[in-house]
């Protein structure tokens, strides 16, 4: 008899809602729709990053979860034991740093535990293409506004499209069609791959999102190829599969901190828009921690943007993890995406471990993996394991000293001091400014 799958489900009761999933989803909902809708123009008429707003949405979100696993869950013993496992150092790095995204990612993995992938995953497709639809019909509506920038190394003008920043509008889209492939699994056709070819055509055209534009047309190829051959049912594929997302983490390291080391890597930081190094500065300066230390970062999708405090952004979501979050987190990241990958490969499920294949791609120049309102895929992670393993501590890496241009950057703009995660970017930097 064939095991029951959490990935996928074929049954012909589907589409029904049980009341613990429309407890949770009616949570959850409430704070994804305040997360995406912060990423875009929204934010500058609405109170959306004020703090009681979020927290107020945050423990909401909390009580609904807390809610369905009274009504869903079997609380056993080693249950409980997992649960407390993983919490205490997510509350020591909050501890650590005040930030409260990872204990949010963890309330919502937990709540996710019991429902299929296709499920979890459909919730979030859906909501994303009607916000997507309701921030593009403000700007037509001139509700919102669109912000354009300039290349510095060209003329070209990028339009955000009614969102913060062309990147994160890309990124929107980019993640979005990840989870429109795992609806559709093996049915993918040329159709769709004709579709996604337009779309990053106009994602171009309209926003010069290169990286998302092409990694959406790889997407495509790669799914056809899933769709039409047994290409990925290669055992020397399914292994890289299995450990594509570490091993893209230590590629990231490895490139980030060979910066200063040659030529080679400060033409290679020119193409990336010096996402080097201001994550070879940034490591230098913060240090690599065991629960993480908090980071001051703006980027030019900031709405308030300080020229007294300076750009500073790491764009690599595995080095933006690592130091904001620490490197025993950092490992059940790492953990968590290996897991999925491999019990989907074990269930035939090889459109999922394609899709965390291009998360763990797109996260060597990207932020958002660890952002439900932009990537839902690691709440699948209670889904597919029973429970999840212990975790160990990772030696930090010997720091270097920092390059001449990094420690200049330092010189001009160094990070101001004392500031915690209530007085970021997210409307707070007046107050910075009156403090200092």
């Amino acid at each position: 008899m064939r095991a029951k799958s959490y990935l996928y489900d074929n049954s012909k009761y589907s589409m029904m809602i049980t009341p613990s999933e429309f407890i949770f989803y009616l949570g959850v909902g409430a704070y994804f729709t305040l997360m995406f809708l912060s990423t875009t123009m929204f934010a500058d008429i609405l109170p959306l990053s004020n703090h009681t707003l979020r927290n107020a949405v945050r423990f909401t979100c909390y009580g609904f979860i807390i809610v369905k696993m009274m009504l869903a869950e079997k609380f056993t013993i080693k249950r409980i034991a997992v649960y407390v496992a993983i919490a205490l150092p997510i509350l020591m790095c909050y501890r650590a740093t005040g930030y409260l995204y990872e204990l949010d990612m963890f309330m919502l993995i937990v709540g996710a535990r019991g429902f299929k992938a296709n499920r979890i995953v459909s919730m979030y497709f859906f909501m994303s293409l009607l916000l997507i639809a309701v921030t593009l019909i403000a700007l037509a509506a001139g509700v919102i506004e669109n912000r354009t920038f300039t290349r510095t190394d060209s003329d070209v003008i990028r339009n955000s499209v009614g969102f913060i920043y062309p990147t994160d509008f890309g990124a929107r889209i980019f993640y979005t069609i990840l989870a429109f492939c795992l609806m559709v699994g093996k049915r993918y056709n040329l159709a769709m791959l004709a579709v996604f070819c337009v779309i990053s055509a106009l994602l171009t055209i309209f926003s010069d999102a290169r990286l998302d534009a092409a990694l959406i047309v790889i997407v495509g190829i790669l799914f056809y190829i899933n769709a039409k051959t047994r290409f990925f049912r290669r055992k020397w594929i399914e292994r890289i599969l299995i450990i594509s997302v570490p091993f893209f983490f230590f590629l990231s390291y490895f490139v980030t901190m060979s910066y200063k080391k040659g030529p080679f890597f400060t033409f290679l930081d020119r193409i990336l828009s010096k996402r080097l190094m201001y994550g070879y500065y940034n490591v230098w300066y913060t240090g690599i921690h065991p629960f993480g230390r908090y980071i001051y970062q703006q980027g030019h999708g900031a709405l308030n943007y300080s020229a007294w405090a300076g750009y500073n952004f790491v764009d690599c979501g595995y080095l933006q993890a690592l130091l904001q979050y620490g490197y025993i987190l950092m490992f059940f990241v790492l953990l968590m995406f290996v897991l999925i990958t491999y019990t989907a490969i074990r269930r035939g499920q090889h459109h999922l471990a394609i899709i965390i294949f291009m998360i763990g791609l797109t996260t060597c120049v990207d932020h958002h993996f660890l952002e439900f309102w932009y990537d839902p895929f690691p709440l699948l992670i209670f889904s597919v394991i029973p429970y999840a393993p212990g975790y160990r501590k990772m030696s930090a890496e010997k720091v270097e000293e920092p390059s001449a241009e990094a420690e200049q950057v330092y010189k001009e703009k160094p990070a101001p001091k004392g500031l915690s995660h209530s007085h970021d970017v997210w409307g707070q930097l007046n107050m910075i400014q009156k403090r200092y």
